[in-house]
């Protein structure tokens, strides 16, 4: 009939406005709430940065030994070539191959000799640094021990780029999104628990972290099949179970059921981030100089030395489930492996242009021959 309580026992926050009006009677509960998402390979993030990290082959090394290595290759290649002049022109090796020449062919000059030479060279340090064989074998030692060499450079920086890539998956400790911005930039799409304090502080807060995630992740339309923004922890579990998904909530309450769900593997793979909201300790409050007071601070007092308070919340704040798997295999996705493919893909259009271009300049050298 007035519209008032005399006692709120549901809990209440700690402000500093409340102080001035109310008598805290107990504290017990603590209040936690964060995203609650499993970790999938698409989420991968050594060094807390997935987006630029994972799948990138260029991140073993850095700007400047990517440089002195093809510096190196360069240096190889054009070594290589002098000693196919010196060869030429002092020692006078001629390739069995290039006098079996048949009539209707053009001689080659010595200009493209050195051409094809240059050429071919690049090519096979190129092989040679991909760890290819070599064909034909070269004869002089002095060219012989040059590939020795290259081929020794070139299994030494290997073994310092995959050592590179494993130990950076191995080691890493930050696994998908750590902070709330982070799941703010991750593709992991978001709901909340649909309670009161997430739509009062998304309507009120002034923080620039929230702003983003609700322009980003919350200002789209859903589909159907789609679980809706605001939605209850029993449904949200078995989007959590599928990956791909975060849920916002106050954990305890999300404990029991993700234990149900999920197995052994599921729950090691279980990630928790906070900081969309404080952790605090719920006050239970009554009107200042409350009639009241006494009574109920007695009787939470004889509660608490009793025991009673602490098997309450033994029972009812649960703790994350435990992770029992002693490892965890991640397979590997497309999007880890995709640049690998891109490369692929790059090299053969490239090797078929050449091919063409090669042809093209074939057939109109010995058209200008048969002129």
């Amino acid at each position: 009939m007035r519209n008032e309580a005399d006692i709120a026992a549901s809990g209440a926050f700690n402000r500093i406005n409340r102080f001035a009006e109310f008598d805290i009677i107990h504290q017990s509960w603590k209040f936690e709430t964060a995203f609650l998402y499993r970790y999938t390979p698409d989420l991968f993030t050594p060094g807390g940065d997935s987006a630029a990290w994972a799948g990138n082959f260029l991140s073993p090394f850095s700007a400047r030994v990517w440089f002195f290595s093809l510096l190196t290759l360069a240096a190889f290649s054009i070594i290589w070539v002098l000693f196919e002049v010196i060869d030429g022109k002092f020692l006078d090796k001629r390739d069995n191959s290039q006098k079996q020449e048949t009539s209707t062919e053009c001689a080659l000059n010595a200009k493209d000799k050195l051409k094809a030479a240059c050429i071919e060279r690049v090519l096979q340090t190129f092989g040679a640094c991909c760890q290819q064989g070599m064909d034909p074998n070269p004869k002089d030692r002095s060219v012989r021990f040059l590939v020795m060499t290259l081929f020794l450079f070139s299994l030494v920086m290997y073994n310092y780029y995959t050592s590179s890539v494993v130990g950076g998956l191995l080691s890493s400790s930050d696994q998908g999104p750590a902070t709330v911005d982070q799941i703010t930039s991750s593709p992991l799409t978001i709901s909340f628990e649909d309670i009161g304090y997430y739509k009062v502080l998304f309507r009120e807060s002034k923080n620039q972290s929230i702003t983003r995630l609700i322009e980003k992740k919350l200002s789209s339309s859903r589909s159907s099949k789609e679980l809706p923004i605001f939605s209850h922890i029993e449904e949200a579990v078995p989007y959590l179970k599928a990956g791909g998904f975060a849920f916002h909530c106050e954990v305890v309450d999300a404990y029991p059921v993700i234990a149900e769900f999920f197995d052994a593997n599921e729950i090691c793979d279980l990630r928790e981030v906070s900081g969309l909201m404080e952790v605090e300790i719920l006050n239970w409050i009554l009107h200042k100089n409350s009639q009241y007071t006494e009574i109920f601070r007695t009787a939470m007092c004889n509660a608490q030395e009793k025991g009673f308070v602490e098997r309450i919340l033994r029972r009812r704040q649960i703790k994350k489930p435990t992770c029992l798997s002693l490892y965890t295999v991640y397979p590997v996705s497309i999007s880890g492996v995709l640049p690998a493919f891109i490369i692929l893909i790059c090299g053969i259009i490239v090797s078929l242009t050449l091919l063409c271009v090669e042809k093209l300049y074939v057939r109109l050298k010995m058209a200008n021959c048969r002129v």
